[in-house]
């Protein structure tokens, strides 16, 4: 026989053995969870001022309209009005693992890059960013019957 030969035939057993060893072991190899994007969607009240927006998928990207206003934010010149798109255009950047998109400055004469942080259920906050400011709003997710505040 040739040497090429014998070393396959020692090497048999062996190379099958390892095999055998590998497949059993195998199962007990831990794989990674893929943890699954929680989309912004349903109806949310900012902490600080009672502004209340609903997040819904809009063509292939997420929105928020406002569709709540108290009255003590109402009567301020600068105050957003019941549904306008306050959040528009947000998008999963899976490199950054944020969502990012756009906020309009209420009186409409512009759009903030804005990034959106949220766990589903219990937070979400928005931070948007103008030269080398930025300002952070926190939600809260409104419980299911309370007044939306703008008016019918």
């Amino acid at each position: 026989m040739s040497l090429f030969l014998d070393l396959v035939v020692l090497a048999g057993p062996i190379m099958w053995s390892s095999l055998e060893r590998a497949a059993a072991h195998r199962s007990t190899i831990v794989q990674p969870q893929i943890r699954s994007v929680i989309a912004p969607t349903g109806v949310w009240r900012n902490i600080e001022e009672g502004i209340v927006v609903r997040f819904s998928a809009c063509a292939d990207k997420y929105c928020a309209v406002v569709v709540g206003v108290p009255p003590t934010v109402r009567s301020r010149r600068d105050a957003p009005t019941c549904g306008t798109e306050f959040l528009s255009g947000f998008t999963w950047n899976s490199a950054e693992k944020r969502w990012e998109g756009k906020l309009r400055v209420p009186d409409g004469s512009r759009s903030l890059s804005a990034r959106l942080k949220t766990d589903g259920t219990t937070m979400l906050s928005v931070t948007a960013r103008m030269a080398l400011f930025s300002k952070t709003l926190t939600f809260e997710p409104l419980r299911e019957g309370s007044p939306l505040g703008c008016p019918q």
